[in-house]
Parts: structure tokens; sequence; C-alpha cells
């Protein structure tokens, strides 16, 4: 994997089984690569859709830790990095745009909302209608996009014996206290999260992985280690954003820099 040149300015990653949603994420025309790390049985399922491949059996940020450890040159390359569960129900087009959004409004991190009628863990990623996006510190592991060298920060510290549980709250963590305006989950953009229930085997692929028990075993040594909350901060909205380029919202933008700098003195 030595000297793998990138294609475009972003990247979505994804750890990719036997029933995935991928092939519907490049159908388009994408202004991203993908990258797959493929850990079915299936020989090499996936391979003809993208040159960027790789086989090995492990979870989505281990298997990302792992690319990143053996290879960083390659994620340096990138402007911003889409961690994608692999089925997730998302178009070319509004991948495209997450990461046009990513860079206009410089976020650190975001996410797209989910949608009702999939599965949703926190209500804070819900779908608001009526809103563009919603500046807030929090966003899950499902689909995280991130600012790349927000996303280098993390994987420099995380420890790839955890396989999920508490993942979403050590990288948000990771970016430290002052998130407003920094993190944001766009309304405008809605993905669906397939529920378990609807899924082949009514299960997760995670869990056959390590049982949930065992994840919040890791996740609990991991946290005390940190110094970080079992459940993370209390979840906070800063900001709604009701339209795309809204002068309050830089106006806002602008005061909270101010104040940022008056408090260190600058």
């Amino acid at each position: 994997m030595n000297n793998v040149k990138s294609e475009h300015d972003f990247l979505v990653f994804t750890s990719a089984g036997n029933n995935s949603n991928l092939k519907e994420w490049v159908k388009g025309k994408p202004n991203f690569d993908l990258w797959i790390t493929y850990y079915g049985e299936k020989g090499s399922l996936y391979e003809e859709v993208s040159p960027f491949y790789c086989r090995r059996s492990d979870g989505k940020f281990p298997n990302l830790h792992d690319l990143y450890t053996s290879n960083p040159g390659f994620l340096q390359q990138y402007k911003a990095i889409f961690v994608m569960d692999d089925d997730i129900e998302i178009s070319t087009e509004e991948i495209n745009e997450l990461f046009e959004i990513q860079q206009e409004y410089n976020l650190w991190a975001l996410q797209p909302s989910f949608d009702e009628h999939g599965k949703i863990s926190h209500r804070i990623t819900r779908q608001t209608p009526g809103y563009y996006m919603r500046y807030c510190n929090f966003i899950e592991m499902t689909c995280p996009l991130f600012r790349t060298d927000k996303l280098l920060d993390f994987l420099d510290v995380f420890d790839p014996a955890l396989k999920g549980w508490g993942t979403d709250y050590w990288f948000m963590d990771s970016m430290g206290d002052d998130l407003k305006y920094k993190v944001a989950v766009v309304d405008s953009i809605s993905c669906l999260n397939p529920k378990d229930c609807s899924k082949p085997g009514g299960g997760r692929e995670i869990d056959k992985l390590q049982t949930t028990d065992d994840r919040k075993v890791i996740w609990k040594r991991i946290a005390d280690k940190y110094n970080i909350p079992l459940e993370g901060r209390s979840k906070k909205t800063f900001y709604k954003m009701r339209r795309k380029n809204s002068v309050i919202l830089s106006f806002l933008i602008w005061v909270s820099t101010r104040m940022n700098k008056v408090r260190k003195g600058e």
C-alpha cells in the first residue's frame, strides 16, 4: 500500500462486509476517492469498485487506524475524510455536497442528519426539517466527516482494541472543549441508517467481533485513562442555521472568534 496516490481532494473510507451499499455511493460523479477495507469471506468482493482496496477483518475505526499506521502518507493527501458504515443509504451527489459544506464553513467535523425512518441513537442527530444545519458539540460514529488534521490527531491516540462503543465520545473529546461553530449536523442532507432488524440476519456485524459487554468494558478502561465521561459531554446545539450563507451566522462566528481572542489575551 505504500506510495498510493490520491485521485481527488476528499476520501470516503468504509469497512465493508458482504451486504454493503457502497456501490450506490459512486453511481454518479464523485468528487472523492473511496477506500474499501473488506472484512468478509467472499474472495475479493468489491475490488472492482475502487483501486483503493484491501482485505482485513476488524471494526471500522480499527481498520482505519491500521491504514493510517501502515501508510500514514495516504490519509494526509486529503483535505477531508468521511468515515462511513458500509450500509448507509446516501447518494453520490449528497456525499459530494457534504464535502463542499465542510470546505465552505471550515468545519472540523460534521455528519449528515439521520432520516427518521432509520436507526437513530442520539436525538440530536435526527433530521430537523426547515434547517440547513445545526452547530453542535456532538456527532456520532456511524458516518462522521472530518477535516483531515482532526481525524489524524484522533488516530494518533486511538486504541484499536475499541471496536465501537464510545468511539464517538472519544473523537469528540480529542477535539477539545471549544467546539462552537466547528462541528455540525447537516439537516439539508439526510441519510438512512438501516435499523438492526432490517439487516440480513437481524443483527449487527460488530457483534461478531466483540460482544456489547466487552465493548463497554474496554470503553470504560479507555475513558478512565483519558478522563472522558462514559456517556460523553452533555449534548448541546449552539446555533440552528435556516439557510446557506447566513449573514447572522457570519456575525456570530466573528463575535465568538473575537471573544476567544480576548479571553486568551491576544
